[in-house]
């Protein structure tokens, strides 16, 4: 199967991407749903690297599972730590 480099390319790029915001959510939080936010978007970025040498984000259909798992944990994750950090904001801009 002939693989374009372009795209080669740009899915090494998304997993430095993906890559770095994990690492980065991982590191700048200590909660659990950061950790697991950041763990998610690590393996995302491995999800790339196999799609770059196999051409499609569906085949193989493992690949599919895996970034599908990806994007609800992302999803998931993101959302709590979000809600956590708005949660946060609220409690310090409350007089005591």
């Amino acid at each position: 199967m002939y693989i374009d480099p372009l795209f080669a390319y740009a899915n090494y790029a998304e997993a430095c991407l993906w890559t770095a915001l994990g690492i980065a959510a991982i590191t700048k939080r200590n909660s659990t749903a950061s950790i697991v936010l950041g763990c998610a978007l690590l393996i995302f970025g491995v999800s790339d690297v196999i799609e770059a040498n196999t051409g499609a984000w569906y085949e193989p259909w493992w690949l599919l599972v895996m970034k599908t798992a990806c994007v609800v944990c992302i999803l998931l994750s993101g959302r709590m730590v979000l809600r956590r950090r708005r949660e946060n904001a609220c409690h310090a801009q409350q007089p005591v």
